[in-house]
């Protein structure tokens, strides 16, 4: 996402460690359940916007953009695998979250989503092919710049 606007949002590692094992992991969680007992479902880009902290005008921005770039489809695929990463429970029923990591490759792939699960110990990689890239640097080193 190499525009102005987009220099106002989190970069791909930033999305993708939002859902990384630890603390990360844990505030993804309490942030989707937020998000779910205030309206049911969340819109795409929500979570990593609540995550993040955007403001409200980059939050707004955020899901445009997002919106422009990501058909419905794909974003109802890419959101399926968050939340059944998220809402993993153990064999007791008690909430274990699965980390993941989102990797994304070059817009001018064939267009695909796809999500591997390794069992030990227990990941998923989505790997997002053919659609925009976030911007390689971190937000915390861009945000307060545009």
């Amino acid at each position: 996402m190499a525009d102005d606007v987009a220099r106002r949002y989190p970069g791909q590692s930033d999305i993708s460690n939002q859902f990384k094992a630890g603390a990360s992991l844990t505030k993804a969680l309490a942030d989707y359940k937020a998000i779910k007992d205030s309206g049911g479902d969340y819109t795409f880009g929500e979570l990593t916007a609540k995550y993040h902290d955007l403001s409200p005008s980059e939050h707004q921005d955020w899901k445009d953009d997002v919106a422009r770039h990501y058909p419905k489809k794909v974003q109802d695929e890419i959101k399926r695998h968050i939340i059944h990463a998220l809402t993993n429970k153990d064999e007791h029923g008690r909430e274990k979250p699965i980390p993941l990591s989102i990797t994304w490759r070059d817009p001018l792939d064939p267009k695909s989503i796809t999500c591997t699960f390794t069992p030990s110990p227990p990941s998923y990689e989505i790997v997002i092919s053919g659609f925009r890239k976030p911007l390689s640097t971190h937000f915390a080193d861009r945000r307060g710049k545009y």
